[in-house]
């Protein structure tokens, strides 16, 4: 099996898959505040969508206030992201709460979707 660095994140060439699950990477995402992190937030958490009634107004939820973190952290001084990263990271946690319902062992928040 081949893999690669991209980004300091190792993936597999054969599965095409970073060995940090997704849920690490959404953290990472948070952490950077970047202009792309919610497009790519949006990419990882869409296979979800449809799971429950609550599932997609809550990732709506996180996405928006990912968004309101990317411009707080372009706009503001510092000391005004740790609020707002705080509030992300709560979505997210809700986010995992949702997906953790009905199953009886704690799966990771993105797998690979079956085909």
């Amino acid at each position: 099996m081949e893999s690669s660095a991209l980004n300091g994140v190792r993936t597999s060439a054969v599965e095409g898959v970073s060995e940090l699950d997704c849920s690490e990477g959404i953290e990472a995402l948070i952490d950077a505040a970047s202009a792309d992190a919610v497009d790519k937030a949006r990419v990882s958490l869409d296979q979800f969508k449809g799971r429950s009634e609550a599932i997609g107004p809550a990732i709506d939820e996180f996405l928006l206030d990912l968004m309101t973190l990317v411009f707080v952290a372009e706009t503001t001084r510092e000391r005004f992201h740790n609020p707002v990263q705080r509030l992300v990271r709560m979505r997210l946690t809700r986010i995992r709460l949702l997906l953790g319902r009905g199953d009886e062992k704690e799966q990771p928040l993105c797998q690979k979707a079956a085909a």
